[in-house]
């Protein structure tokens, strides 16, 4: 995780961190930083009006960014899956 956090600080990477009042509520996965000082990457989910993360939790954010495009490796294994 301190990759993803040193990446974050850098504005040219994901962020800039934003309000979670700005963060799609269509269930696009995004990375949230939670109050307890951890990173989730979470959707919305409209069905109990809350953040959820991949592992099933809820989250409650502070901020988010957008998560990063995967490495062209990983999408055209994806794409061929």
């Amino acid at each position: 995780m301190v990759a993803i956090h040193e990446d974050t600080q850098d504005q040219t990477g994901y962020g800039p961190w934003r309000p979670m009042e700005t963060a799609p509520k269509d269930g696009t996965e995004i990375l949230c930083f939670t109050k307890y000082g951890d990173y989730e990457i979470s959707h919305w989910r409209a069905v109990t009006q809350c953040w959820v993360s991949k592992r099933g939790f809820f989250v409650e954010a502070s901020c988010w960014c957008p998560l990063p495009e995967p490495p062209v490796h990983a999408r055209a294994q994806t794409a061929a899956s």
